[in-house]
């Protein structure tokens, strides 16, 4: 699998682009231009359409001129690989449920009704945190979407992608274990719009279109939210919504963890190497596959043999019919929609 290199804008990227134009007053095609080419960069009008269109391929120097006419976030469109060096520890971000959206709080804790996906990302906001004492200080509601994965090749039994989140790396300071859940942070009420609020407006302005943008492809919003942890490979796929888990902790002060998860299946031409998994690895944690006829409660546990139950909750529903599942201090709630 290569790394991302010369690929055309994304379904998210021309959105996000679109937003950025209309925010700074670049809406028209000459105004853009006319930016660009002050800021070194000359392009024929037919094609710069080509490229905002998704039809042309847009290098690197293309996508960090428009983030700079835009005022987009750095690394909005360049895509690069981001990697922890060791003795760094980087803030924690993590989304909250806002205090005052407490009928989606209710909804979720139950997961009696669970409300639409966008509706639960409307409702949230982010926050860093700096260390496990600070994110364990007062009673959270933390949300995420999150994707599981089912990998094939040549005919074989399915299995999952599983992460082992070592006690050892400077990241996995409080949950450890091999888990089956790959979650996504995400950027919202920042002072320059990122990929999610991007895909909000898309659900306003293009309702039709917004299920695709947000989970088509390697290039989908799903997709480049989980860019920090995996770099996907250039293969066709979908993600499909699959269920709603919510985990209230027993331990003080009773924090609840809600995830919209998604599932999506790779396909491979062979088994998976070492050097495979590693391709797939951006932030340095180990990758292996799994069957997924084993044992979740062996395979999904801490180093103290503590078992994560909101990823063996995933797995064992996926093998039952149930609308709802339970297991320890996770519930499970089989589907959702988007908007």
């Amino acid at each position: 699998m290569g790394r991302r290199k010369l690929e055309p804008l994304s379904s998210a990227e021309i959105a996000l682009v679109s937003d950025a134009r209309k925010r700074t007053g670049l809406s028209g095609l000459q105004s853009l231009a006319n930016a660009l080419e002050a800021s070194g960069l000359k392009l024929s009008h037919a094609y710069l359409c080509r490229i905002l269109q998704g039809d042309d391929s847009a290098n690197p120097e293309i996508r960090g001129r428009l983030e700079k006419v835009l005022d987009l976030a750095p690394y909005s469109l360049v895509r690069i690989h981001i990697s922890s060096p060791n003795g760094i520890v980087r803030k924690d971000l993590k989304m909250i449920l806002c205090e005052d959206a407490l009928k989606i709080r209710t909804a979720l804790e139950t997961l009696c009704d669970a409300p639409n996906f966008r509706s639960v990302v409307s409702s949230s906001e982010m926050e860093y945190f700096k260390s496990i004492e600070q994110k364990t200080a007062t009673r959270r509601h933390y949300f995420q979407p999150s994707a599981i994965f089912t990998i094939k090749w040549n005919g074989s039994k399915p299995h999952w992608l599983v992460a082992n989140r070592s006690p050892k790396g400077i990241k996995y300071q409080q949950t450890t274990g091999c888990s089956i859940l790959f979650g996504a942070s995400y950027e919202i009420g920042a002072n320059i719009p990122g990929y999610m609020e991007a895909w909000i407006g898309l659900c306003r302005e293009q309702p039709e279109c917004s299920e695709n943008a947000f989970c088509e492809g390697r290039n989908s919003v799903l997709g480049h939210l989980l860019g920090y942890k995996l770099n996907l490979p250039q293969q066709k796929f979908k993600f499909q919504p699959y269920g709603v888990i919510t985990r209230i902790s027993p331990d003080a002060p009773g924090n609840i963890y809600t995830q919209y998860v998604f599932h999506t299946e790779l396909q491979f031409s062979r088994e998976p190497r070492s050097d495979d998994l590693a391709e797939l690895s951006v932030d340095g944690t180990l990758l292996a596959v799994c069957a997924q006829d084993e044992d979740p409660e062996i395979v999904c546990c801490n180093e103290k043999k503590k078992p994560l139950n909101m990823d063996i909750l995933a797995w064992k529903a996926f093998f039952s019919n149930e609308p709802q599942e339970k297991y320890g201090s996770a519930i499970f709630s089989r589907g959702f929609t988007l908007i």
